[in-house]
């Protein structure tokens, strides 16, 4: 069976998510909890395979996502309504997801909880790095008078640092990213970072470095600058930058695991990796 063909499994159609369907998307990630927003969705819609369940009514009660970065591809956005979990959706839309990246020879990757890894274990990922989300409440402090916005040069500086640490350029979705309204470039020295606004609050990451130290700095001006609730999914073993933050008033919330299938090559696991863009993105 293609992947791209719809079929029905106990009367749900399983198919593509279309183009304009973006807010189908974001109610399912807005019922989980999750942080995505409709820029996020629609980024999706325009550069990734998203696959969909539909119940027989019509709506839309499960996705999965491929998104594909040259030689490698991220699966996200696995979300099944609550009514309709435990029915082998999930695993269906993966197998769509993983059908397209067989056919294109692509290395997938993906941010798993605790609970989704076991699934995916018996897809044939395997681990290979760890990351921990950590969250700041809002802090209170006045917002800068002048965004600082995220110059072309900047950009480049970002995409090119961010190849360096995952071994593939992520360009279309990062500049996409960095161009939202909301979305501001943060640089010091050779560290670099991005900050985008979420559905819940505003995402740190990816946080890019020579070493914490510097990373650390940099997170020290990023604070003086971000009034807003923040997240942040920091590589786990960042012992240091992982200190500072709890310091500064972040809360460790949930650990992801970092997974492979395919050939291994490094991916968001070099030295200069210090937190990632989230995990639908890596």
């Amino acid at each position: 069976m293609g992947a791209t063909e719809a079929i029905t499994l106990d009367g749900v159609s399983l198919g593509r998510l279309q183009p304009g369907e973006a807010a189908a998307g974001l109610a399912l990630s807005d019922a989980a909890g999750w942080n995505q927003t409709a820029d996020d969705w629609r980024l999706f819609l325009a550069m990734a395979d998203v696959f969909a369940a539909r119940a027989p009514d019509g709506p839309v009660v499960a996705t999965a996502a491929l998104l594909p970065y040259a030689s490698a591809a991220w699966i996200s956005l696995v979300l099944v309504h609550a009514d309709w979990r435990r029915r082998g959706l999930a695993t269906a839309l993966m197998r769509h997801c993983l059908d397209v990246a067989d056919q294109r020879s692509l290395t997938c990757w993906l941010d798993a909880t605790p609970a989704g890894a076991t699934v995916y274990e018996q897809l044939g990922f395997r681990p290979a790095g760890e990351l921990v989300r950590l969250r700041r409440k809002a802090a209170g402090l006045s917002k800068p008078d002048t965004p600082r916005g995220c110059g072309a040069g900047d950009v480049a500086a970002l995409v090119a640092a961010d190849a360096a640490a995952f071994g593939f350029s992520r360009a279309a979705v990062l500049t996409e990213m960095a161009g939202r309204a909301g979305s501001q470039l943060y640089r010091k020295g050779e560290a670099i970072a991005l900050v985008r606004d979420g559905r819940k609050a505003r995402q740190l990451g990816p946080i890019l470095a020579p070493d914490e130290a510097r990373a650390t700095a940099l997170v020290d001006d990023i604070l003086a600058g971000e009034a807003g609730e923040l997240v942040i999914d920091l590589a786990a073993d960042r012992g240091v930058l992982r200190a500072h933050l709890i310091a500064r008033g972040f809360v460790e919330e949930r650990p992801f695991l970092r997974m492979l299938r395919g050939a291994h090559h490094v991916a968001g696991i070099g030295e200069e990796f210090m937190a990632g863009a989230g995990p639908e993105y890596g």
